[in-house]
């Protein structure tokens, strides 16, 4: 095996054990909060800038592909930010500009279901076997909706595409999907969870200003993930790692659905609070997928 491709290995199996860490020491504490980590050399561009005052830093600009220098890339009146945390295109004029986000409103669902029980009478303070029994389905019913909402099919993506199974292509497709893991994904996730549950909770303070920043967060943050699954998708497949493939490819659109669901947390709190939970199993089947490359190798 070429060098390079057993540095990435290596460098893939360090990174799986320590993601695993931070998620465990993230289950432990809700991290909540914490020290900003401290680094040495030369200060890089802030990463908050926002040259056009539009609500979207410059960096979030790049994974949007809009105008940092103007507030309203598309010119159909609304301003890059406010888009994105709406849910709408920024790159779209309206009205046809809202991004697809899969699924109903979940917590608006149960609020119908529940006046609905009161209103038939099968949730009565009365009759306590029967109320339970109607709050049981309602759970139910809402669980499956959850699972559904936040369900990787709900991204349609092309048939891989195809590449011989020689050694060779096997060591370009570990290469290239190495590549993308480490430039693409290592730091974004290796952070996450720590921010997500911060800015999960931040919905609950009111603030109009801090809540529209965390859509704009989580929105962003599916975008980022809907352009590496991108990435991903354009690499060739040899056939004995499609398997392997389809798992990456499956984490990504959960990464993306449950971010949109996240930035939804202001009303849809039930369908944000699964996808909370999503995240949670996201980062704990890093460590196996990642394993399961090392193997294979």
């Amino acid at each position: 095996m070429a060098n390079k491709t057993r540095i990435i290995i290596l460098s893939l199996a360090v990174f799986a054990v320590f993601l695993v860490y931070q998620f465990a020491q993230y289950v432990h504490t809700f991290a909540m909060s914490g020290p900003a980590l401290a680094i040495s050399g030369t200060p890089p561009p802030n990463p908050d800038e926002d040259s056009d005052h539009d609500g979207l830093t410059d960096t979030q600009e790049t994974v949007w592909n809009t105008d940092p220098f103007n507030p309203d890339s598309d010119g159909d009146g609304f301003k890059d930010g406010e888009e994105v945390a709406s849910g709408h295109d920024p790159l779209k004029p309206g009205p046809d500009d809202l991004i697809p986000q899969g699924g109903s409103n979940i917590t608006d669902q149960v609020s119908t279901l529940v006046v609905s029980g009161l209103s038939a009478g099968n949730i009565d303070n009365n009759n306590s076997d029967q109320s339970n029994q109607a709050l049981a389905d309602i759970s139910y019913s809402t669980i499956l909706d959850a699972a559904k909402a936040l369900d990787s099919s709900n991204i349609q993506t092309a048939k891989p595409l195809a590449a011989s199974d020689t050694k060779d292509a096997q060591e370009k497709y570990v290469n290239a999907l190495g590549l993308i893991i480490q430039e693409d994904l290592w730091a974004p996730l290796v952070n996450e969870p720590r921010v997500s549950a911060q800015k999960f909770a931040e919905f609950n303070s009111g603030d109009k200003q801090l809540i529209s920043d965390d859509q704009i967060y989580f929105n962003t943050k599916a975008a980022y993930y809907k352009n590496v699954l991108d990435e991903v998708a354009s690499i060739p497949v040899p056939p004995s790692w499609l398997d392997v493939h389809g798992q990456i490819m499956d984490s990504l659109k959960q990464l993306i659905i449950s971010h949109q669901s996240l930035a939804q947390t202001d009303s849809d709190p039930i369908k944000s609070t699964a996808a909370l939970n999503n995240l949670t199993s996201l980062y704990q089947n890093v460590r196996p997928m990642l394993s399961t490359i090392v193997q294979r190798v």
